[in-house]
């Protein structure tokens, strides 16, 4: 397999507007021109859509998100004359705005020799980023699958098997590398900072659906016709995905608190499958599960001194393993095994009824307390004892 790290060159890429024709026939012929809409599912959730029009030169399009809030944001990514991203702009718009509406801001991003420039206005206000950049660095908008399709047609006309082609995710500090590898005839595979995707693609690369089932934003990416976005503009907003919560309580004397991020079922299978069986789980979602105990206490019949710890799992149909660490402020991937305080082996049963949201519970018992732990059709649960 052949790594190479490049810088966009000719390529004839083009995109487009939302209402604009498609350009040129000799486009179509070079198996470039392209038109359609991407519908980004999280479970049974739609989080996303996107419709997108490559023409001659650019990239014209909208995206609608529903985290927090629903926005939409038509945009448009330019090229210069070999092939490199030399500008975007969009702007970000309520769902009930016509064209004449003012946005709530504007954004225009220039790509030129080793620098992006980009210019936020929101009022009357305007502010200037500069960020280094390498040529030819690719713009990554949010919830773009567009901005990715530029990334696999580069490889489907590279002639080798894998690249590594600069990435600014809009808004980010820095540039990132991305690698784009050949997995088959009709696969790719995207390593970016959020983790891994698979596209299915065809010949000349353009993305026929997508997933990111093993990074841990494990979105679905469909593809479908072009078509009007203002259905799933108009549905309410999604809460936060995995809001956080924090639990204090005092049993027995000793005064516990936990906080974590719980995340919903959305419809998905989740141990065994969002939740890999045999594999260390941060025991909720983003920022590592952080426990603390103002008491010494025997968990599981491990000891463990008054302190702050963070919570890790192990599931597997036969037995689950609760792990106390010491490392403390970090997000939820990084998990290192040097830091364990203890192992220890739970109880664990089916529940009779699914639970939609994952929850952690301390609950007084006869010689101090349990901490159980329920999500889907599992429950699992560890003694503690308070000294």
């Amino acid at each position: 397999m052949r790594l190479t790290h490049v810088v966009l060159v000719p390529l004839a890429i083009g995109c487009a507007s939302s209402p604009r024709e498609v350009d040129s026939p000799s486009l179509a012929a070079a198996a470039m021109a392209d038109q359609g809409s991407f519908i980004v599912t999280l479970g049974r959730d739609t989080i996303a859509a996107e419709r997108f029009r490559f023409g001659r030169g650019r990239i014209d399009g909208e995206v609608v998100t529903r985290l927090r809030e629903t926005v939409r944001r038509p945009y448009a990514i330019t090229f210069d004359d070999e092939g490199n991203p030399a500008r975007l702009e969009f702007s970000t718009r309520r769902p009930t705005d016509t064209p004449a509406s003012p946005p709530l801001q504007t954004a225009s991003i220039t790509l030129t020799g080793d620098t992006i420039v980009m210019e936020t206005r929101r009022n009357d206000s305007t502010v200037t980023r500069r960020i280094p950049a390498p040529r030819g660095t690719v713009p990554l908008l949010g919830q773009s699958y567009a901005s990715y399709a530029i990334l696999t047609r580069y490889l489907a006309r590279s002639g080798v098997d894998s690249v590594q082609i600069p990435t600014w995710a809009v808004g980010a500090q820095r540039t990132d590398a991305v690698s784009v590898v050949r997995v088959n005839a009709d696969t790719m595979r995207i390593v970016a900072p959020f983790g891994t995707m698979y596209a299915h693609v065809d010949a000349a690369g353009r993305i026929l659906g997508a997933h990111a089932l093993g990074s841990t934003f494990k979105v679905v990416v469909t593809r479908g016709p072009m078509t009007d976005l203002t259905p799933i503009a108009m549905m309410p907003a999604i809460p936060q995905l995995s809001p956080r919560d924090t639990l204090r309580t005092s049993i027995a004397g000793a005064s516990f608190t936990i906080t974590y991020s719980r995340p919903t079922k959305r419809g998905r299978v989740v141990f065994g499958a969002m939740v890999p069986w045999g594999e260390v789980w941060r025991t909720g979602a983003n920022e590592a599960t952080h426990f603390h105990t103002d008491k010494d206490l025997v968990i599981g019949g491990a000891a463990v001194p008054a302190g702050s710890y963070t919570l890790w799992t192990i599931p597997t149909p036969e037995e689950w393993t609760l792990i106390i660490n010491k490392q403390t402020g970090q997000w939820g991937t990084i998990y290192d095994p040097a830091q364990d305080l203890v192992r220890v082996g739970m109880h664990h049963e089916p529940l009779a009824a699914t639970e939609e949201q994952f929850t952690l519970a301390l609950e007084p018992m006869e010689a101090g307390a349990v901490l159980r732990l329920k999500w889907d059709d599992r429950e699992a649960w560890v003694p503690i004892e308070i000294k």
